[in-house]
């Protein structure tokens, strides 16, 4: 599940509703992250050894947990502050991303038991970041809009990088 888009975007989310400053948001997501990703590798490597941990690959979802994360929350809290056209990309953005996962089917067929709440828990994601979390109608509605084509992008680059192996080289 760490590597399942909707606990993190829904963080994210939690953040941006309780914290008024991104800078503050951004901390939070940077501590929180963190800690969620280091622990989850370190009961990896208590659990199964230091040698069942592959070094580059928490590396990777450590500098996600660094980087993405903390940039994330201090996004979608200045997108909450106020109605607009370009706040309402922020919201986009992960929704989009949430509704590619759906499409791509990533968690079906790899055997996992938990890939139906995953994928259940992307689409509420997907609806949240575009109806609960924009402040106004319009914004709403432009956010709506965008997750159409960004899903399509998101969908196209997540073939592409499936289909020339940079996909699990790099993201898992």
């Amino acid at each position: 599940m760490v590597n399942a888009g909707a606990p993190y975007a829904v963080v994210l989310a939690v953040l941006a509703m309780v914290r008024r400053s991104p800078l503050w948001a951004a901390l939070d997501a940077l501590g929180f992250f963190a800690a969620y990703v280091g622990g989850y590798y370190l009961a990896l490597a208590a659990q199964h050894g230091r040698a069942a941990v592959d070094r580059h690959y928490a590396l990777v979802w450590l500098l996600v947990a660094l980087v993405a994360c903390p940039t994330g929350a201090a996004a979608i809290t200045w997108a909450r502050a106020r109605p607009g056209v370009l706040r309402a990309v922020v919201f986009a953005v992960p929704a989009s991303a949430a509704a590619a996962e759906v499409l791509t089917g990533r968690m079906w067929g790899m055997g996992n038991l938990l890939a139906p709440v995953v994928l259940t828990a992307d689409l509420l994601v997907a609806a949240g970041y575009v109806l609960v979390l924009p402040r106004g109608l319009r914004t709403r509605v432009v956010a709506a809009v965008l997750v159409v084509p960004g899903t399509i992008a998101f969908v196209a680059l997540t073939q592409h990088l499936t289909a020339t192996g940079a996909f699990w080289r790099y993201v898992y």
